[in-house]
């Protein structure tokens, strides 16, 4: 077998260009070693939000997530058998995702768990607290 000839290419570099390449290389470094290399507990964390939905939202989801659960299904898979994106169903059950069933979906979900639409909601209204408040007229 011969061998292959490698050549190197050595590029001049003058000093104004290594001074500017370390600059650079710093500048690197320095925002590397602000967000990364720190230790765990003085990085930066994105907080946990409360709930994004309202009670009566969370309400509509816990119902959902029961009836899914008494048959044994996982998210992904009641949401194709429904015909929602795979992910929905999991963003709906996510307390931090904005995501949640509108009255087309618990209508959908209705037919599937075949129950009423009613079985979604409470017997009763949640409070609504005063800046939820509506003004007719």
């Amino acid at each position: 077998m011969a061998k292959k000839n490698h050549t190197r290419i050595i590029h001049n570099v003058t000093d104004n260009q290594k001074d500017e390449s370390a600059i650079i290389n710093n500048k690197k470094e320095e925002k590397i070693k602000g967000n990364i290399l720190k230790p765990k507990e003085e990085r930066k964390r994105v907080p946990v939000t409360e709930n994004l939905k309202s009670p009566i939202n969370q309400h509509v989801i816990d119902i959902v997530r029961a009836k899914r659960k008494v048959l044994k299904l996982s998210q992904t898979k009641l949401a194709i058998a429904v015909g929602f994106t795979e992910s929905f169903v999991g963003h709906c059950e996510n307390p931090n995702r904005p995501e949640k069933y509108n009255l087309d979906h618990i209508n959908i979900l209705a037919a599937f768990f075949k129950c009423s639409v009613k079985d979604f909601f409470p017997d009763e209204p949640y409070k609504v607290s005063d800046s939820e408040n509506i003004q007719l007229g």
